[in-house]
């Protein structure tokens, strides 16, 4: 592409800058509650719009899939987007303990699946989970030995 002063655009690659585009959308789905599209990816997608999955390579043709499938490729490639959205948890009601991923790499469902399904309460805030007496509270069971206990 050609600089303004030779009657171009003023953009080095507009393939760039639609990936860069395209990345916003993940950013804006982590980072706000109340958009009407929002609730139609989790719907569809669940809590966390399967960010936290990989994608079929034959899965359908929809937006997101296709904002996925361009984030995807461009970390098979090394270059990992997504390691630099971690979500603020300000007072902790509006992130979800299990479903977001704001401690770490990986959200707490993924990392701890064996506590995950012990969960009673699945869509728990940080801020409900960590006002429990007992972290273990809301499990159906206390954690046995072996791997549950580590986790």
């Amino acid at each position: 592409m050609a600089d303004k002063q030779y009657g171009g655009l003023g953009i080095s690659s507009l393939f760039a800058l639609n990936r860069a585009l395209l990345f916003k959308w993940i950013w804006q789905f982590l980072n706000s509650q109340t958009g009407f599209w929002q609730s139609i990816i989790k719907a569809i997608y669940g809590p966390n719009g399967s960010l936290d999955e990989s994608i079929p390579r034959h899965s359908g043709g929809s937006v997101w899939v296709m904002i996925r499938k361009s984030i995807d490729s461009l970390k098979s490639k090394g270059v990992d987007l997504m390691q630099f959205c971690n979500k603020i948890i300000g007072n902790g009601y509006s992130t979800s303990f299990w479903h977001d991923r704001w401690k770490g790499d990986a959200c707490f469902r993924v990392r701890f699946h064996i506590l995950f399904n012990l969960e009673l309460q699945k869509d728990i805030s940080v801020a409900h989970k960590l006002h429990l007496l007992h972290c273990f509270s809301s499990f159906r069971r206390r954690p046995r030995g072996g791997l549950e206990e580590s986790q």
